[in-house]
């Protein structure tokens, strides 16, 4: 799902050439149209309240944005740069500067069925995989990177799902 070919001259093609990138892909469907599960991801700052191990998200003037992410051995921060925003269809970042994490990503949207359920799937191409954070292995402990992506999935289904955030802030 991720091509290699460098964004925005950035350094995705750096971070595909590395050792040791994980990548990562989940999917899950939600029973919503396209365009409301695409504007809920698309704000940023609502994302905390649908995935538990989102701290915060802060949206910066420039439209970049400063993610804390909790994991096991202490918090995970890193400042991200929108490469793409296709409204309704996708959305891809990477990480610049002194990330905890270096990754880049996208998130897409399609329809499927009748219109009123929409597949989102999620690809990651990281030096140490969401939930890695002080450890060797993928994952938090035990639980594999792909696994860890798709409970992140899970947890914004349940909150759009229920129509009201799952983990109050």
């Amino acid at each position: 799902m991720l091509a290699n070919d460098p964004l925005d001259g950035a350094s995705t093609a750096e971070l595909d050439g590395a050792d040791g990138v994980t990548r990562v892909e989940a999917a899950v469907r939600i029973h919503l149209p396209r365009d409301d599960v695409y504007q809920a991801w698309h704000d940023l700052q609502r994302l905390p309240r649908l995935i538990s191990q989102i701290e915060d998200v802060e949206v910066l003037p420039d439209g970049d944005s400063r993610w804390t992410v909790r994991e096991p051995a202490g918090p995970a921060r890193w400042h991200a740069e929108t490469l793409a925003d296709d409204p309704g269809h996708r959305i891809a970042w990477r990480t610049v500067g002194d990330a905890d994490v270096r990754h880049h990503g996208e998130v897409t949207f399609q329809c499927v069925g009748n219109g009123r359920t929409t597949e989102v799937r999620l690809a990651l191409a990281c030096d140490r995989p969401p939930g890695a954070h002080g450890h060797a292995a993928g994952g938090r402990l035990g639980v594999p990177a792909e696994d860890q992506a798709a409970e992140w999935l899970e947890d914004f289904k349940r909150g759009l799902e229920a129509g009201r955030p799952q983990h109050p802030r």
